[in-house]
């Protein structure tokens, strides 16, 4: 532990005495053992492979990415096309059930009603992370050619066939 961290936890342990549970989270705080990797650096890199992963499908003939999606003969790709549709359908309705709990929510301003914004704002990302990835799919089945989600994302339905990465 740093030293000036140890100083303080010392002090603070010396004016609260009386308070046992301090004791309790300095033992913890003391035993807690971080990884040698931080989070951020871990995430880093598995961004940095899901990049080279993306320009890897970008290069590869679009019967691989469709191999790779689990997608081998047409009934798969009919299959897979409504599954995708079918998501789209549920994604949007979460992204309202969540749209209509805010509105809700919002004509009452207390503690509880803040709690209840926030679960609906994070049910309404959960539904519009889902309808925008199906229809991001969709849209690859549809121009038979995968495009990275992010460049997708920056200008959906307007990449061509004929552009390149």
């Amino acid at each position: 532990m740093h030293q000036k961290t140890r100083a303080f936890l010392d002090k603070t342990k010396e004016r609260f005495s009386r308070w046992s549970g301090l004791d309790l989270a300095l033992g913890l705080w003391q035993e807690l053992k971080l990884p040698k990797r931080s989070l951020i650096t871990s995430e880093y890199e598995r961004y940095q492979a899901n990049l080279a992963l993306a320009k890897t499908l970008a290069k590869q003939p679009f019967v691989e990415v469709l191999a790779s999606w689990g997608i081998k003969t047409s009934a798969d790709l009919q299959a897979y096309q409504r599954q995708k549709w079918l998501a789209v359908i549920c994604g949007l309705l979460i992204f309202l059930l969540g749209l209509t709990g805010l509105l809700q929510a919002v004509k009452d301003v207390s503690l509880t009603s803040a709690i209840i914004i926030l679960a609906d704002l994070s049910v309404m990302g959960l539904g519009l992370v889902l309808g925008l990835t199906s229809v991001w799919r969709l849209n690859c089945l549809r121009q038979q050619r995968f495009v990275p989600f992010g460049r997708w994302l920056k200008n959906p339905f307007k990449i061509r066939l004929g552009s390149r990465l």
